[in-house]
């Protein structure tokens, strides 16, 4: 069970990482473009990268000390950072569904 456990955290980790990413993309790429969206996205990753260099370093301070880290440490950052991703989606959608509609 501890396995499984663990295969869905890091999907989920994965998932959410995923997430950023696509935000990051459509809030760059598809037009038209809300400046909103584009910071909300481009705020996301940076959160990201903040919590890629502190799991990182907790990994590394784990090695340097023989004890055990855990990936869930810095997820706050993380779950943020799809917070800030989901929001600047779903302002892009709502943005681009007005756009279209013929009021």
């Amino acid at each position: 069970m501890e396995s499984f456990l663990a295969l869905l955290i890091l999907a989920l980790l994965a998932a959410a990482g995923i997430t950023v990413l696509f935000a990051i993309v459509a809030a760059l790429a598809t037009p038209p473009r809300r400046a909103a969206a584009t910071l909300l996205a481009l705020a996301a990753g940076g959160l990201t990268a903040v919590w890629v260099v502190l799991s990182y370093r907790g990994g590394v301070r784990a090695d340097e000390t023989g004890t055990s880290g855990n990936i869930l440490d810095d997820v706050a950052w993380l779950v943020a950072a799809l917070a800030l991703s989901l929001s600047s989606l779903l302002l892009g959608a709502r943005h681009r569904r007005h756009q279209s509609s013929p009021c």
